[in-house]
């Protein structure tokens, strides 16, 4: 069903306001710049309320003013920061992402005979009620239909083959983002979501968990929101605690446990597990001890990073 338009807000009064408004409102509030002219630049290309963000953090208690010593230097230095720390999250979760899509489509299909239109039996995804089968099945033909739009080889090639139709689940998953994979995930019959969890060493209940969580810092990450000191919504569940083929996750993990939401390290904890199941190989944890050995003044706490995390098996 389609949703309805938003109304305008009532009593919103505030208006865009101009650089030089800007500028002189980020001055007054007691930001350290050596060059007014930086401030300007970086005003441009961020944007002020993306750029205050950053701020934000740094503000005195109960004021909008900010703690002495904050500096246009070092925020923009936590500003780069968060970025490299996106490119380096969004990494392990490109990778961490294909594997998932290749693992479902595979253990899927073949419980079905290799039927490679399975998904788009209703009796062949359990997991959705009724009312969210078509929906679902609606959101698969606007990817394949936005995937021939941006000219995808491979659903050009089935549609002059076939007529405009659905197409096999290997063209469909290249073409899926990583919430309709959550939502496949989610219709699977419980032995295929058990096949699926199972090769990332875990079983179904905390792995839907772990796609939730990855799927929030893939957006924020995707949409170049500020990850570093995010609070992401998604809990996960403990129930592995006791699993001691888990301890080193669990290790990292189990710390925010008591938070009503899931910080960056556990976040990047998750990845680094899961990176470790596909590519064992892999350096990818060096690459985030490297960037935070980079940024040493950057306050990992605002992670939920602990103080002996390099100690961590996980990240050693």
């Amino acid at each position: 069903m389609k949703q309805p338009s938003l109304p305008m807000p009532q009593g919103f009064s505030k208006r865009f306001e101009s650089e030089d408004t800007l500028v002189e409102k980020i001055l007054k509030r007691g930001l350290s710049v050596s060059s007014e002219d930086e401030l300007r630049r970086i005003i441009r290309i961020t944007g002020y309320y993306r750029f205050t963000g950053y701020l934000y953090p740094f503000r005195k208690q109960g004021s909008d003013d900010y703690e002495k010593g904050t500096t246009l230097e070092s925020i923009w230095r936590l500003y780069s920061f968060d970025r490299r720390l996106r490119l380096i999250a969004m990494d392990a979760l490109a990778r961490i992402e294909v594997a998932i899509r290749a693992k479902i489509m595979e253990a899927h299909s073949l419980h079905f005979g290799g039927d490679p239109f399975a998904y788009c039996d209703q009796s062949a995804m359990p997991g959705l009620k009724t009312k969210q089968f078509q929906p679902y099945l609606d959101s698969l033909d606007k990817a394949v239909r936005q995937a021939r739009s941006a000219k995808d080889p491979a659903v050009l090639h089935h549609f002059a083959q076939y007529g405009e139709s659905r197409v096999p689940v290997w063209v469909l998953f290249e073409n899926l983002s990583f919430g309709d994979v959550a939502i496949c995930y989610d219709g699977l019959p419980p032995p295929v979501q058990q096949v699926v969890a199972n090769s990332f060493g875990i079983w179904p209940g905390p792995f839907k968990g772990w796609m939730k969580v990855l799927r929030r810092v893939r957006n924020i990450c995707a949409h170049q929101g500020r990850l570093w000191n995010r609070k992401i919504d998604a809990r996960l569940s403990y129930s592995f605690s006791q699993d001691k083929s888990l301890a080193d996750l669990y290790a990292c993990v189990s710390i925010q446990s008591s938070l009503p939401y899931t910080t960056v390290f556990t976040a990047l904890s998750l990845c680094a597990w899961l990176i470790r199941v596909i590519r064992p190989e892999s350096k990818w944890t060096s690459r985030v001890k490297e960037l935070l050995a980079d940024y040493p003044e950057v306050p990992l706490a605002a992670m939920g990073f602990p103080a002996n995390w390099q100690t961590l098996a996980l990240w050693q």
